[in-house]
């Protein structure tokens, strides 16, 4: 059964887009590269995670006493890594945000979107 879900969830709702093939190729190549990135970016934050444990644990002579955010005392771990992580996971949010929950585009941005490809619109 849950196969099924998993398929559902990489299938676009085709209904308003019944027959347009681009569209459907375009919707599951998004959502492929959207879980790629995700991926990806879960290993880019491990790596981070480490390169930060490294450089702590070598700066300050072992493992810490505590965390703080800027302090240079002995023995207190900088938590730097916090900063880039949270922007990181802020990106991955926005760009699985617009692969799954966008709205549909309007007529009008179809229109101008094929207006500025050069294409004349149906509408």
């Amino acid at each position: 059964m849950t196969e099924t879900k998993d398929i559902k969830a990489m299938v676009p709702d085709t209904a308003a887009h019944a027959g347009d093939e681009n569209y459907i190729h375009r919707e599951v190549l998004n959502r492929r590269v959207f879980r790629i990135n995700a991926v990806m970016s879960i290993v880019g934050v491990v790596i981070l995670g480490v390169i930060w444990v490294f450089t702590e644990y070598h700066n300050h002579g072992g493992w810490p006493n505590g965390f703080t955010f800027g302090s240079g005392s002995s023995g207190v771990w900088d938590l730097w890594i916090v900063y880039p992580i949270v922007v990181w996971g802020t990106l991955v949010g926005l760009h699985g945000w617009l692969t799954y929950l966008r709205k549909e585009p309007t007529p009008r941005e179809l229109e101008l979107a094929e207006r500025a490809a050069g294409r004349k619109s149906p509408i």
